[in-house]
């Protein structure tokens, strides 16, 4: 049958794309990495490139806003398990046309988002863009390929803590009660801090894609952004809203047959890119580029 989800953490994706040629054969379609980044952002890079000849660079990143009372110490803001991976795995950066994996948490930069999020320290992340945009965009000349994530400097802090103590670890550990890995445990104990309903959310996220290339024999730069909000209606916060809208629209393109690629694909090679951003519009993900 065809197939979405939201990323393989770059390894996994890699292999997915391997069985290409297996789901083309059968006249199905796979969209791997098809929620917020990868997923959008990979549609923001594809749309970016069209005002350029040729693209050196992509750099890709993140960031958010958040003014909600949660009255707990600590929030999840999405799966642990993907939180320590990011935290822990060695992240995925293209560099002079050379794939390199580096050192977690490292290439801290600062990047500037619109009001209010402004300046961000973000930090290297192995993420699934890296899979697929080098490949994507090899005819434009493509040489460098990045993605940091922004986060809270007490979120950092609390989960560096919790895999400096050993929380993050998935070798099973042995308890009177039995065998368990740390994570497992943690990750348990760790979900008790999912906002109740009664929590009203109050956040923004941003999403970043910066390309550099030539047009004309100019040097140009292209700055993107994809601004998400809480969905008031049902309480879902930003991260969570730009993360689910871009499957369900894959997913209806799917089943409207809106969709003629075949084979496994990331967004920018498979979905209709002037849809896919009317379809975000009308949920109120509104992507722009910078003035």
């Amino acid at each position: 049958m065809n197939y979405i989800d939201l990323g393989g953490m770059c390894h996994t994706s890699l292999k997915q794309l391997k069985l290409n040629g297996s789901f083309r054969k059968r006249g199905l379609v796979a969209v791997i990495g098809c929620g917020s980044t990868p997923g959008i952002t990979n549609m923001m890079a594809l749309k970016g490139a069209e005002r350029l000849e040729s693209v050196n660079s992509i750099d890709i990143a993140f960031s958010d806003w958040d003014r909600t009372d949660y009255k707990m110490p600590f929030v999840v803001p999405y799966s642990m398990y993907t939180v320590f991976d990011e935290f822990t795995s060695r992240p995925a950066v293209f560099i002079d046309g050379k794939m390199r994996f580096v050192e977690p948490l490292s290439g801290e930069k600062k990047v500037r988002f619109p009001s209010p999020v402004g300046v961000s320290i973000c930090r290297y992340s192995l993420h699934s863009e890296l899979a697929t945009l080098p490949g994507s965009f090899a005819d434009k000349g493509i040489r460098n390929v990045s993605f940091r994530g922004g986060w809270d400097s007490e979120f950092i802090k609390i989960t560096k803590f919790l895999i400096d103590a050993g929380f993050a670890s998935g070798l099973k550990e042995h308890f009177k009660s039995g065998d368990a890995a740390p994570r497992d445990v943690a990750v348990k104990l760790l979900n008790r801090f999912l906002p109740p309903s009664n929590v009203k959310i109050n956040d923004l996220e941003y999403l970043r894609v910066e390309l550099n290339g030539y047009k004309k024999g100019a040097k140009k730069r292209i700055i993107m952004y994809c601004k998400a909000v809480t969905n008031r209606k049902w309480n879902i916060g930003a991260g969570a809203w730009d993360t689910g809208v871009p499957p369900s629209i894959a997913a209806q393109m799917m089943a409207e047959e809106e969709i003629s690629a075949r084979g496994v694909l990331p967004p920018e090679a498979a979905l209709p890119a002037d849809k896919f951003f009317i379809e975000l519009k009308r949920r109120n993900l509104n992507v722009y580029a910078e003035a």
